[in-house]
Order: C-alpha cells, then structure tokens, then sequence
C-alpha cells in the first residue's frame, strides 16, 4: 500500500495542477470538487540513501481551504449528507465564516520515524512549519491539531490519504496577505534537521 501511495503521489507531481486564482474571490459557481481539490493540493517527499537503498525521510501532501476549495466542499458535502437548499446554503455560509478566522491547511504527512511525526506540537514540534508570501513575508501557525474523523471519511475527501499519512489541520493567521488580486504565488514550508519541502501555489490566471 505504501508502494501504491507514492506512485499515486508522484504520478501527481508528474502532471502540473489545473490552474488557480489568488485573487481570493468567492466563485459564482463552486467547480467539481475533486478538480478543485487537486488544484488546491501540493505534493512532496524528501529521500535519503541508506545503505539498504533509499527511504523516504517524510512525505506530505497538503491543501490550502482557499475560497474556491471552500465553495467546492460545501457542495459537495452538501450533496453527499442529500441536504434540502436551506441547510446546503447553511454549510456554504459556515465555511465563510471559517474563512475569515485564518488560512487553513489540510496536511497529510508521514515520517520514516514515527516519533518524529508531531506537528500537533507545533512550536515544540521537530518540524518548523510556515506560510510564506511572494515577498518572503512569513507567518507560523496558530494551532495545528490532529484531524481525528475516522480515516474512511477523511479519505472521502482526500482520495490521496495513504496508510501511513497522519492527517493535520493546521490554521495561520492571516497577518499576511496571500489572497489578493496581485498576488504571485505563496509558499508552504515544512523543515527540519532530516531536510524540508517548500510547497508552492502560483496564480495561474
């Protein structure tokens, strides 16, 4: 299964995500979600070589809950529980209002070692995690908790949930600008003494 995960996860850093808009608008019309997912998820693992062959020190995907993403998921959850126009409308308006708390990330990561797979720690976690803007603005984290749902319904949402993924939320402040109409790109970064990812969402419209 292991093997399974990082074939699906290169074969998606083999082909480029359908494009995205920073400008950080709502849209008129939420896309399919499992397009919009894809666009919105970044990929990467960091390798070293052993002498018994290579192994992968820590692999992670991640999606950033943009506008976009949001209007997406609401509609689709919507669909799945069969909610009537009012409770569907509910569901958008709640993920509107999670908007505007902070940048929320969805990371899936797992480490070689497993003890050293804890960003629920956050400050204190062997990992360094931030947001980074086109300018290198930086920002930490202000929580970043387990996501304890049963796994069958976080893969529901995240087809890309390996065997071994341990599944976060983690939520920034948004004391940096990323969603705006100039923005160029922004940066996840997550790194440690073992080695780091720099995880990149550049406008592409």
């Amino acid at each position: 299964m292991k093997l399974l995960t990082l074939a699906l996860i290169a074969a998606s850093c083999a082909t480029p995500p359908p494009p995205i808009s920073l400008d950080g608008s709502w849209p008129s019309s939420p896309g399919e979600y499992e397009r919009v997912t894809q666009a919105w998820t970044r990929h990467d693992r960091v390798t070293q070589g052993l002498s018994a062959g290579v192994e992968t020190v820590m692999e992670v995907s991640a999606t950033f809950k943009s506008p976009q993403w949001r209007a997406a998921h609401a509609r689709f959850a919507a669909k799945a529980r069969k909610l009537p126009k009012p409770e569907a409308d509910a569901l958008l308006q709640v993920q509107k209002e999670e908007a505007e708390l902070g940048y929320e990330v969805q990371i899936l990561f797992s480490t070689y070692d497993r003890r050293a797979n804890d960003l629920q720690k956050n400050l204190r976690s062997t990992w360094r995690v931030s947001l980074a803007d086109d300018q290198g603005n930086e920002v930490r984290p202000t929580t970043i908790r387990r996501d304890r749902r049963p796994r069958s319904e976080i893969r529901a949402e995240y087809e890309f949930l390996g065997d071994f993924h341990v599944p976060y939320v983690a939520v920034f402040p948004k004391s940096i600008d990323l969603l705006r109409p100039d923005a160029k790109k922004f940066t996840l970064r997550i790194a440690s003494s073992r080695g780091g990812v720099e995880l990149v969402w550049e406008n592409g419209r």
